[in-house]
C-alpha cells in the first residue's frame, strides 16, 4: 500500500501544480496584460513539450530505475513551478510551463512501469485507477484551494496582486518534500524492499518461487514494433481524440464561467472542481469495473467494455450541453463528462501493462505523447474559440471526438503482446 500510496500522491501532485495555472489564468491574463490566446498559447507550449518528452522520459525511467527518475521528476518540475511565479510576461510564461512539461513527462510512463513491477496482473486495474483518480484529486484541490490561497496571500502580504505567485511557491514547496521523501523509502523491486517478503514477491510476479529483482532495461525502446502494433495505434488514438474531448474541463472551464456566466472567482473554484471530482469517483469504480469484467468475461472485454461506455457516455454530455444556457445544468453535464471519461482510464491504463511487458513506460509514453500533441494543440485551439466566444464549437468538437474514442475501444486487443512474450509477460484471456 506505501507504494500505492506513493504513485497516488504524485499523482495528486502532478495535477495540483500543472492546473494551477487555469484556475490563476483570468487573474495572470490580467496582471500580465494578456489575452485568451496568448494564455492559450501558453497552456499549449506545456502539452507540446510534455508529449514529446514522453517516450525518451519512458525509457529513462527503465533504463536507470523509478527510485531516482520519478524523485527527479517531481523536483525538477517543482522548480519550475516556483520559476513560474516570478514571470513578467508571455515568454518566461512559455518557459516555465515548457520546463513542467518537460519534467512532468516521465512521471505516468515511470508510474505505469512501477505498478506493473509491484502489482499483480488482477489487482492493476484498481492500481491503475487509484494512481489516475490521484490526479483529479491534484485538479480538484488545485480549483478549490488556488482561489482561496491567493485572498490568504494577499492577506497575509497585504496586497491586491500577484497573490498567485506566493502559492505556486507553497506548492512548489510540497513537490521537494515528496521527491525527498520517495528517494529514501522506495525501491525499485519489491525483492529490495526490506517491508517487502517473499509471498508478496510471488503473488505480485505470478510465480511460485522468489524471482530476482526485476531488472533495468538498456535495450532501445521497440519504436518500429509500437508503430506497427494495432493495439498500440489504437491506443494513441484514443489517447488524441480522448485529450480533445477532456482537456476543456481542465483547462478553459473557469475561463468559461467567468466568461460567460460572471461568476465570483471562489465560487468557480468549486464549481470548475466538480468534475475532477466526479471523475475521482469515475476512475476508481472504473478500475474496479475492468478488475471484475476481466474476471466474467475475460481480458479483451474486460478491457473494453469500460472505454466503451465511459467514452460514450461523455459525449452524449458533451452534445446535452448544446441545448441548455443553465449553469447549474451545464456545470452538472460537465461532471458527468469527467466522471465517465475517467471511469475508462483504469482499463487504458491495464492495456498498456497488457500488452508492454518489460516496454510498458516506453508504449505508455508514446500513446501519451499522441495524446498529449493533440491536448497541446486544441488548448490553443479553444483559446480562440475562447477569445471570439464561440463555445458550441468547443463542445460539438468534444462530443465528435469522444465518439472516435468509443469506436476505437471496440477493436483494442489486450492479448496482443507488443513483442513475442517471456513468461513473465505473456497476457492470457481469461
Amino acid at each position: 500500500m506505501g507504494v500505492l500510496g506513493f504513485a497516488a500522491t504524485m499523482s495528486i501532485l502532478l495535477y495540483l501544480d500543472r492546473y494551477a495555472l487555469s484556475v490563476a489564468q483570468p487573474v495572470m491574463r490580467d496582471e500580465l496584460l494578456l489575452d485568451d490566446q496568448q494564455m492559450g498559447h501558453a497552456q499549449s507550449a506545456f502539452f507540446y513539450i510534455y508529449a514529446l518528452a514522453q517516450v525518451p522520459a519512458g525509457w529513462v525511467s527503465q533504463r536507470f530505475g523509478a527510485r531516482l527518475t520519478l524523485a527527479l521528476y517531481v523536483a525538477v518540475w517543482s522548480v519550475a513551478l516556483g520559476g513560474m511565479g516570478c514571470i513578467t510576461g508571455l515568454w518566461s510564461l512559455v518557459v516555465f510551463r515548457g520546463l513542467l512539461g518537460l519534467a512532468q513527462a516521465g512521471a505516468y510512463p515511470c508510474a505505469g512501469g512501477l505498478l506493473r513491477d509491484w502489482f499483480p496482473l488482477q489487482s492493476r486495474g484498481f492500481a491503475n485507477s487509484v494512481t489516475t483518480t490521484g490526479g483529479r484529486t491534484g485538479y480538484l484541490l488545485a480549483t478549490i484551494l488556488t482561489p482561496y490561497l491567493m485572498v490568504l496571500v494577499g492577506q497575509l502580504l497585504g496586497q491586491t496582486t500577484g497573490q498567485w505567485r506566493g502559492v505556486f511557491a507553497f506548492y512548489a514547496s510540497l513537490g521537494m518534500v515528496w521527491a525527498l521523501v520517495f528517494w529514501w523509502w522506495f525501491r525499485d523491486s519489491p525483492l529490495e524492499h526490506p517491508g517487502c517478503n517473499d509471498a508478496e514477491c510471488r503473488l505480485i510476479r505470478g510465480d511460485t518461487v522468489a524471482v530476482d529483482p526485476a531488472p533495468r532495461h538498456s535495450d532501445v525502446p521497440p519504436l518500429l514494433a509500437m508503430i506497427k502494433h494495432p493495439t498500440v495505434i489504437l491506443l494513441s488514438l484514443v489517447g488524441v481524440f480522448v485529450n480533445v474531448g477532456w482537456i476543456f474541463l481542465v483547462t478553459f472551464l473557469p475561463t468559461y464561467l467567468t466568461n460567460i456566466h460572471h461568476l465570483d472567482l471562489r465560487l468557480i473554484g468549486w464549481l470548475a472542481a466538480l468534475p475532477g471530482l466526479a471523475g475521482m469517483v469515475g476512475g476508481v469504480l472504473g478500475g474496479m469495473a475492468t478488475d471484475r469484467l476481466v474476471r466474467r468475461v475475460g481480458l479483451t472485454w474486460g478491457r473494453r467494455i469500460p472505454g466503451i461506455i465511459a467514452n460514450g457516455g461523455a459525449a452524449l454530455a458533451y452534445a446535452l450541453s448544446l441545448s441548455t444556457d443553465n449553469v447549474i445544468i451545464q456545470v452538472a453535464l460537465f461532471a458527468s463528462a469527467g466522471f465517465l471519461v475517467d471511469f475508462g482510464l483504469g482499463s487504458l491504463w491495464a492495456v498498456y501493462q497488457d500488452i508492454g511487458g518489460k516496454h510498458v513506460a516506453t508504449v505508455l509514453g508514446f500513446a501519451n505523447m499522441c495524446g498529449n500533441l493533440s491536448a497541446g494543440y486544441f488548448a490553443s485551439t479553444i483559446g480562440g474559440y475562447a477569445k471570439r466566444e464561440d463555445w458550441s464549437t468547443v463542445f460539438l468538437l468534444a462530443a465528435g471526438a469522444l465518439l472516435v474514442t468509443m469506436t476505437c475501444w471496440c477493436f483494442v486487443r489486450p492479448t496482443l503482446p507488443l513483442l513475442p512474450p517471456v513468461p513473465d509477460d505473456v497476457a492470457k484471456d481469461a
